[in-house]
């Protein structure tokens, strides 16, 4: 009884290997999420400053300017927020074209491998089923 819940509980090779790449994937998408993310969140907080009003010392948003000039100076290049997120959100896009392309490559050589091997089952299968022809003998044409 105690063995049939250790097998049951154990996985094959290629069953941790799929599984591996599922978590792998789910990783890498997770990054891409964040990066993504980050653009947007800059993005917005550009956009808020440039819609302040013309005098930044009285409104509420002022330290979020302050912090824009500071966080670009050591950043040392962009020019405001909303152009950091821009960044930031078309490395995400690039980013998540390059994991879909590495991931469904993987896919489609998985499915081929999978269609591969179902051919020769297939080539065997047609091999057992008896082929049935009219044959016509010599003596069967010249009696008609």
């Amino acid at each position: 009884m105690q063995k049939e819940k250790n097998k049951k509980k154990k996985r094959s090779l290629e069953e941790r290997k799929e599984l591996n790449w599922k978590i792998a994937e789910i990783i890498w998408y997770s990054i891409g999420g964040i990066i993504l993310l980050g653009g947007l969140t800059f993005s917005t907080l550009g956009i808020l400053i440039m819609n302040m009003d013309g005098n930044f010392n009285n409104h509420v948003l002022y330290p979020l300017y302050q912090s824009q000039g500071e966080f670009i100076a050591w950043l040392g290049f962009g020019s405001s927020y909303a152009n950091l997120g821009l960044m930031l959100i078309l490395i995400a896009i690039i980013y998540f074209a390059i994991v879909f392309f590495a991931f469904s490559k993987r896919a489609d050589i998985k499915a081929k491998r999978k269609r591969q091997a179902k051919k020769p089952m297939k080539l065997i299968k047609d091999e057992e089923t008896p082929v049935v022809s009219e044959v016509t003998t010599k003596t069967e044409e010249v009696k008609s």
